[in-house]
């Protein structure tokens, strides 16, 4: 009896830590407070949620209808911007279930890409049960490293 209450035990504990929510991130550069111009393309649900909270830090959006990344050549992502100094290149789904709330887990990937020399500025990933964490969590890291 003891023996199956600890593989129950354990069981409990690896399923609580696969589903913890975690992000990670790199920064490669710092981001032109005068120029606070996005292009990211048309989204739902986590990207409107983005947009609304880059638009009320200041930033000016400039939407694309396809995808803003097209292929990586000599190190630097071809980008397709407009006249948005930066662009967001970004992927998101759900996955996997979190153990304690049930709540569906979400998968955010982002890389910010200077459209001047098209290098990439930062990148982000984060696995959250709530998109509102995410969208704070990556806006702040974008606030965070715009430098005067």
């Amino acid at each position: 009896m003891a023996s199956k209450l600890r593989y129950l035990l354990m069981l409990g504990v690896g399923c609580l830590l696969v589903s913890c929510a975690s992000s990670k991130h790199f920064v490669a550069c710092s981001i032109d407070p005068n120029d606070k111009t996005i292009a990211m393309a048309a989204g739902s649900d986590v990207i409107f949620d983005l947009k609304n909270e880059l638009r009320q830090r200041g930033w000016v959006i400039y939407s694309t209808s396809h995808r803003v990344t097209d292929k990586v050549s000599d190190d630097k992502l071809v980008t397709h911007s407009g006249n948005a100094r930066y662009s967001l290149s970004y992927k998101w789904k759900r996955v996997d279930t979190n153990a304690l709330t049930w709540q569906p887990m979400l998968n955010f990937n982002a890389s910010l890409i200077d459209n001047s020399s098209g290098m990439e500025v930062l990148s982000y990933e984060a696995k959250r049960t709530d998109q509102d964490d995410c969208v704070e969590e990556f806006v702040e890291l974008i606030e965070q490293n715009t430098k005067n």
